[in-house]
C-alpha cells in the first residue's frame, strides 16, 4: 500500500510539473514565435519600401541633375546675362539657350514627367524649353512673378528649393517644383534661376510597381499632398493627420502596421500599411501546432513519470524486503541485489549491507570472546594456587639468600615477587609510565640474569612523560617479543631501546631492537597468533592482544604500528592519548 502511495505521488507530481512546464514553455514559444513572425513580416515590408525609396530618390536625383546641368551651362548663363533681347545677337543667344534646355531635357530619363523647364531672371529675361511640354499660359513671366517661389527668392539667398506648389498654369493642380540658381562658372556670379515643374505621376509610376504590398502611398507631413496606387485607399481615410512609423492603426475594421520612410527632398514620406490579419491566421495555425505538441508532451511526460516511479519504488521495495528479513529472520548476510540500482538507493543498500556485515562480525567477535572467557576460566581453575602461600614461600627463599649473602638471588626473587603481585592485581588498570617502566625493569632484571651477555636494554624516555598514564603491562609484552623473537634467534649481542615523544597531545612510545627482524608475511602470521608463542613468556599476552587492549581502551584510532626489515631491526610504536 505504501508503495502505491509513493508511486501515485511521483506520478501526480511529475505529471503536474510536466504539464506546468509544457504550458508555460508553449505559451512562451507561441508568444515568441508570434513576435518573430510579426517582426519578420514588418521587416520585409520595410525592406521593400526601402527599395522603392531608393528608386524614387534616383528619379528625383536625375531630375535634380537635369536642373543643375542647365544651371551651369555656359549658353544658358550667357543668355541670362543679357541686358535685353532687342538685338539680333541677343535673340540668337536666347535661341541657343533654349536649344540647350531642349537638349538636356531630351537626354533625361524623366523627360515625360517634366511639365516645364524654365531659365529666367527676375527682371525680365525668360527662356522656356518647348520640347513637347505643357506650356500652359503664355504669360509665364507674370505667373512666375506672382508665384510663391518669387516670394522665397525675395526673402534671402539659397542654392536649391524643393517644394510642392500649385502649377503656374493651373493653381488648382499640385506639382513638384524645383528651383536653383544659375551660376557663371568663370565668375561664380548668380545670373538667374532654373525652374522645373515635375508631374506627380513620376512618383505614381513607382507605386504601380509595388502592388505586392497591401497599401502604399506617398504624402507630406500635413496630408495636403497624397498619391496612392491602391484604389481602396483615400486621403480622407486619414483625416488631417498621418500615422507614425511603427504605429498600428485600424482602417475598415482591419488592423494595419505602418512603415514610413522619408524622401530626401520635397518633404515627402513613403507609407506602407501591412495587414495584420494574415499574421493572425498564421498565429492560429501555430497555436494549433503548439496545442498538439502540448498534448503529446503531457502524454510522453506521464509515460516517463510512470517509468521513473517504477525505477524508484522497485528498489525501495527490494530494500524494504531486505530490512524486514534482517529484522524478522536475523539474516545478516550481504545482499548484492539492494546495491544494483547504481543510485542514491543503492548507496542506502550499501550502508544496510555494511551494517549487516558489521553486526555479523560483532556476533562472531562476541562468540570468540565468550570462548576466550571460557578458556581463561578453565586455565584459572587449573592453575589456581593460593597467592599468599606463593608470596610467603618466595619471601622465605629471599631471606635465606640474604642470610647466605647471595645478593643476586635475593634481587631476582624480589623482582619476581613484584611482577607476580602486579599480575595478580590484574592488567586492565592504568598506571603511570614511571610505574610501568619499573615493572618492565623487574622483568628485564630477571631475563638479564638468565640471558647473560645476550642483550642490553636502554631507557631513553623523557622525564617529562613519566607521569603520563598507560594501560598496565603494555611495554612488557613488546620487550619480551624483542628478546625472544628479535635478539635471541640471531645468536649475537643485541640492543633494545625504549624511547618516546609527544605530538599534538598524543604519546608515541617506541620499542626498537636491532635483532633478526622479519618480512611482512612473517610478521602478519606472527601477529595473527594472538597469544605469546614462546614457552618462557611471562603471560599469554601477545602483540595482537596488546593492540586489541589499547583499541578497546582508547578507541580504534590508537594502538600499535609496526616497522621491520629482515636481518636489521624491528620497531613497534605505541600510539595513545596523553593522560596525566
Amino acid at each position: 500500500m505504501k508503495k502505491n502511495k509513493i508511486k501515485m505521488k511521483i506520478l501526480i507530481s511529475t505529471s503536474l510539473c510536466v504539464l506546468l512546464f509544457s504550458l508555460v514553455s508553449n505559451l512562451f514559444l507561441y508568444s515568441y514565435l508570434s513576435r518573430i513572425i510579426f517582426s519578420k513580416s514588418a521587416q520585409l515590408d520595410r525592406q521593400y519600401i526601402q527599395i522603392i525609396q531608393k528608386e524614387m530618390e534616383q528619379y528625383i536625383s536625375e531630375t535634380s541633375n537635369l536642373g543643375l546641368n542647365c544651371a551651369f551651362d555656359p549658353n544658358i548663363t550667357r543668355a541670362l546675362s543679357l541686358s535685353g533681347n532687342d538685338s539680333v545677337s541677343d535673340r540668337h543667344q536666347l535661341r541657343i539657350a533654349q536649344e540647350s534646355l531642349n537638349t538636356y531635357l531630351s537626354a533625361s530619363r524623366n523627360q515625360e514627367f517634366v511639365n516645364r523647364l524654365i531659365a529666367f531672371r527676375p527682371d525680365g529675361v525668360l527662356i522656356e524649353s518647348t520640347n513637347g511640354m505643357v506650356t500652359g499660359s503664355l504669360d509665364t513671366e507674370q505667373q512666375l512673378r506672382d508665384s510663391f517661389l518669387m516670394k522665397q527668392l525675395e526673402q534671402g539667398k539659397f542654392d536649391t528649393i524643393y517644394r510642392i506648389s500649385p502649377a503656374l498654369s493651373n493653381h488648382q493642380e499640385e506639382v513638384l517644383t524645383f528651383l536653383c540658381t544659375a551660376v557663371q562658372i568663370h565668375t561664380g556670379a548668380i545670373v538667374g534661376y532654373i525652374y522645373m515643374e515635375i508631374d506627380p505621376k513620376m512618383i505614381l509610376s513607382q507605386l504601380h510597381n509595388s502592388r505586392q504590398l497591401d497599401n502604399i502611398f506617398v504624402a507630406d507631413a500635413a496630408n495636403h499632398f497624397f498619391i496612392t496606387a491602391a484604389p481602396s485607399l483615400t486621403q480622407a481615410a486619414f483625416n488631417s493627420s498621418l500615422p507614425r512609423d511603427g504605429e498600428t492603426i485600424r482602417l475598415d475594421k482591419n488592423k494595419y502596421y505602418v512603415n514610413a520612410l522619408a524622401l530626401s527632398r520635397f518633404d515627402l514620406s513613403i507609407y506602407s500599411l501591412s495587414n495584420i490579419k494574415p499574421i493572425g491566421d498564421e498565429n492560429e495555425k501555430m497555436f494549433f501546432v503548439l496545442a498538439v505538441i502540448l498534448t503529446t508532451t503531457i502524454c510522453v511526460g506521464f509515460m516517463v513519470a510512470h517509468i521513473i516511479s517504477n525505477s524508484i519504488t522497485k528498489p525501495i521495495q527490494i530494500l524494504i524486503n531486505r530490512i524486514e528479513k534482517i529484522s524478522h529472520e536475523n539474516d545478516f548476510s550481504v545482499d548484492p541485489q539492494i546495491e544494483a540500482s547504481k543510485d542514491e538507493i543503492s548507496e542506502i543498500g550499501k550502508v544496510v549491507n555494511s551494517m549487516s556485515g558489521n553486526i555479523n562480525n560483532l556476533l562472531k567477535q562476541t562468540e570468540e570472546m565468550y570462548e576466550q572467557k571460557k578458556n581463561i576460566e578453565m586455565a584459572l581453575l587449573q592453575s589456581q594456587i593460593n597467592p599468599h602461600f606463593l608470596y610467603n614461600t618466595l619471601d622465605s627463599i629471599r631471606w635465606m639468600a640474604v642470610i647466605q649473602k647471595s645478593t643476586s638471588i635475593s634481587d631476582m626473587i624480589l623482582a619476581l615477587e613484584h611482577l607476580l603481585r602486579n599480575v595478580a592485581k590484574g592488567t586492565g588498570e592504568k598506571i603511570t609510565l614511571q610505574e610501568e617502566v619499573s615493572l618492565l625493569e623487574d622483568y628485564i632484571h630477571i631475563q638479564s640474569i638468565r640471558y647473560v651477555e645476550v642483550f642490553q636494554f636502554c631507557n631513553q624516555l623523557p622525564e617529562s612523560l613519566m607521569q603520563c598514564k598507560i594501560v598496565k603491562f603494555t611495554l612488557q609484552p613488546l620487550v619480551e617479543n624483542a628478546i625472544f623473537h628479535g635478539i635471541v634467534p640471531t645468536g649475537r649481542y643485541g640492543n633494545i631501546v625504549l624511547s618516546g615523544r609527544e605530538e599534538n597531545n598524543r604519546l608515541s612510545l617506541i620499542v626498537e631492537d636491532d635483532g633478526a627482524g622479519m618480512s611482512q608475511s612473517a610478521f602478519t602470521a606472527f601477529y595473527q597468533q594472538g597469544a605469546a608463542s614462546h614457552k618462557d613468556s611471562l603471560s599469554s599476552m601477545g602483540i595482537k592482544n596488546v593492540d586489541s587492549r589499547l583499541k578497546m581502551v582508547y578507541g580504534p584510532k590508537f594502538g600499535l604500528t609496526f616497522e621491520s626489515q629482515e636481518g636489521y631491526y624491528t620497531r613497534v610504536t605505541i600510539h595513545i592519548p596523553k593522560e596525566e
